[in-house]
């Protein structure tokens, strides 16, 4: 009888810390999931390249996402080309970086996403945008 009681309470406290860890995880899986952001890549002719929602970790930086998520190259650790639409440097023609609408002026690796961002990588003749300049 003694052991009956015991290999229940054993049992029960088994159960209990496997819901616990349950627990956690499902929170830490819930608040993962809502960390996503929009990324639009926009060619020179201003046609939508490719739009995705996309998933990302807090020590994530846009550029560890761009890799991740798209097929880039990079060049000096910018961002030469998105999905085979390159840069024209000779014509000053290079990605443009906008984050909710605002121009960046710092590199992708020193962004980090914020939940619901919408972030817009369009190639921009430089000589042209005012906003560049």
């Amino acid at each position: 009888m003694h052991k009956t009681k015991f290999f229940l309470l054993f049992f029960v406290l088994f159960l209990v810390s496997q819901a616990s860890s349950y627990s956690v995880l499902a929170n830490e899986t819930a608040a993962s999931e809502d960390k996503t952001a929009t990324i639009s890549i926009v060619s020179f002719t201003n046609e939508l390249i490719v739009a995705k929602e996309v998933q990302f970790n807090e020590n994530e930086s846009l550029l560890d996402v761009m890799k991740r998520e798209f097929n880039i190259e990079l060049e000096d650790g910018l961002i030469v080309s998105i999905e085979g639409h390159k840069s024209i440097p000779n014509e000053n023609i290079h990605w443009a970086l906008f984050v909710n609408g605002d121009v960046q002026t710092i590199a992708a690796d020193e962004i980090s996403l914020q939940t619901s961002d919408y972030i817009r990588w369009s190639l921009e003749d430089f000589d042209e945008r005012e906003i560049l300049k």
